[in-house]
Parts: structure tokens; sequence; C-alpha cells
């Protein structure tokens, strides 16, 4: 019997599809709809599925007129049992929950919130940590500037939270066993953490951070001077590695003709697939040439798995296996003649 999937994309268009209705009731004339129809559904975003293929993690916003401004809360549904399963998991009715992660056993997920924010700094987020069959979420940061984001190791044994002052943050981490205790300063990064991912293997995060801080732009904030610019000039940003042992951090990009604003890391985009897209294209071609590079040079690649999959599956297409077989009688070549 062939097992039904469905797509948590194609579920959250039909949540959003079911509580159109509901939120704004159903008219007897039809009638284009409007934008001020638009405005008056609940929104649905963050589909958030669990690692075990059980659960679907959703959020929904309805508008304040009053007050300006929308209103979030989380929601969960089951992949078996349909829309006929929706819960409601969170009902703060002036405070907003988002940034939906869960943690790699599915028994439990994390969210950020304003919901204990001080009226001076309303807009300052905590990290949360609840169960899926609901009950009292748990806060587990006190974190003096908020959280900006987060993200649990691929071995869920770690939490690692960004926070501190516009331009100044830097990376904390939690045990997940252990949440009691406070949490850890992994950077004390001069020019402050910007973009940040973690390693595959869990031994380092890579970050991205301005080569020089930007006193302006800090004296701006600091003044409460907070539109954002559009196009603004920046300073020029490099790639780091952080080794989450011994907190020690390397630039891994130089000189100043270009900058890095954000970066993906090659063995999650591998991560249940063969290439790069849905066939092979010339990345794979450029990314296997790197990886040749790299190995020739002693680089160690096996912390990368899917990455390894595929520069072996590279070498074994027919293009592939003539260039290598070329290039091998070119040096023996040119070792002859030395």
């Amino acid at each position: 019997m062939r097992k039904l999937q469905i797509r948590p994309a194609f579920l959250a268009l039909a949540l959003t599809c079911a509580l159109a209705p509901l939120a704004y009731g159903q008219s007897a004339e039809k009638r284009p709809m409007t934008f001020l129809d638009v405005q008056h559904m609940r929104n649905v975003g963050s589909a958030t599925p669990s690692p075990d293929g059980r659960w679907m993690l959703y959020t929904t916003s309805t508008m304040d007129w009053k007050e300006a401004r929308r209103q979030t809360d989380i929601h969960i549904v089951s992949f078996a049992e349909g829309l006929s399963s929706t819960k409601q998991l969170t009902y703060t009715t002036a405070k907003n929950e988002g940034s939906l992660g869960w943690m790699k056993d599915s028994q439990s997920f994390l969210f950020l919130s304003n919901r204990e924010a001080p009226e001076n700094a309303s807009g300052r987020n905590q990290l949360y940590l609840m169960r899926p069959d609901g009950g009292e979420a748990r806060r587990i940061t006190d974190a003096g500037e908020g959280v900006a984001d987060y993200a649990v190791s691929n071995d869920g044994a770690w939490i690692v939270y960004r926070s501190g002052k516009s331009g100044e943050q830097q990376l904390y981490r939690l045990s997940a066993k252990e949440l009691d205790r406070p949490a850890e300063q992994l950077t004390k990064h001069a020019t402050g953490i910007a973009s940040w991912r973690w390693a595959p293997d869990d031994k380092r995060i890579y970050f991205t951070s301005p080569n020089e801080a930007d006193a302006d732009e800090k004296a701006r904030r600091e003044k409460r001077f907070t539109v954002n610019i559009q196009n603004m000039e920046t300073p020029i940003a490099s790639l780091w590695a952080l080794d989450v042992d011994d907190k020690q951090t390397r630039r891994l990009t130089e000189g100043d003709s270009y900058s890095v604003g954000n970066f993906q890391i090659a063995d999650d985009k591998l991560a249940g697939r063969e290439y790069f897209f849905d066939h092979f294209t010339a990345p794979d071609a450029h990314f296997f040439w790197c990886c040749r590079r790299a190995t020739q040079l002693g680089v160690d690649i096996s912390g990368f798995p899917n990455v390894t999959v595929h520069f072996k599956r590279m070498q074994e297409r027919p293009s592939v296996k003539k260039l290598l077989a070329y290039e091998k009688e070119v040096n023996e070549g040119f070792a002859k003649t030395a």
C-alpha cells in the first residue's frame, strides 16, 4: 500500500483556506476579494514539521485594528489525522510567539516570545520550551537584550542563541539536558555576530561579521533613530569559523574585494538529493572541482557525509572519468619530462 505523504506547504495552504471564512464570516453576496478582506483573515505561517514526521507546528496571526498590530499564536496539527486534529497551544492575547523549532526527539519544541517582555522593551523575545501535547511553556533564557534567533545542534545536545545590542550580538549555548544551568557565552567577537549556522558535525559554527564596527550606525541606534535605511552602505563582512569546544575563532575569507552577507552549508543543501538541483548542473561540476582540490591539499571532507556522497557520485559520471583519465595522462607526461 502506498503511504500518503502530505507536503507541509500544501497543508499550510489548506489551513489558510479553512481559516479564512472563520475569521471574517461568509457573505451571501459574491464579490471580488479586497485588500481589507485579506487583512481580516487569520494568516498562517512558520510551518514546522516534527523530525519524526508526525506533527506540524504553525502560527496564526490576527489583526488588532485598535492597536494597529497583529497578534500571533501557535497551533499544531497531526499529519495522519489532518485538519480535524488542529489544536491551539498558546493564548497570549497581546503578545506573540514565533520562530518555531523542534527538539531532535520530537518530544518538545522551542519558540521565541515577548510574553514576559518589560513595557519599555515590548519587542524583546526570550526562548521557551513546550510539549506538543500542551501544558505550560517553560522559559529557558533570561537574556538582558532578548534573543534574536537560535538553533539546535544536529545531535540535539545543545541550543545556541544570539543575543546582545545591535551590532554587538554574541552567541551563547545551553545544554539540552541541563536547561537549569546558566547559558555559556561562546563568542566575544569585536564586531558582533551576524548570520550563523551549525556545521554538520557540530564541532564548529560558521558566522559572518563586519571587518570593522560601524560607529555611525551604532550612534544612530543608541539615539533611538531606528528608521531602517534602504540600500545603506555597510562595512565589508567576512566569513568566520568558531570551534565550539575551545571557543577559538578563525577567519575564512580575506580581502576587501567582496563581502559575505550570507551563506549556505553545502552538506545541508545536498541532504536528501543527488545534486544541488533536480538534475546535474554546472554548480555540481564546479563544486566537484572545489572538493577535488581540497582533498588534494589534504582537507578531510569525511565530516560532511552528503558532500562525500556527492563527490563519489560525481567521480562515477562517464564525463568525469574521462577527464580524470586525461588529467592523469597529462601529469604522467609532465613527470617524464621533468
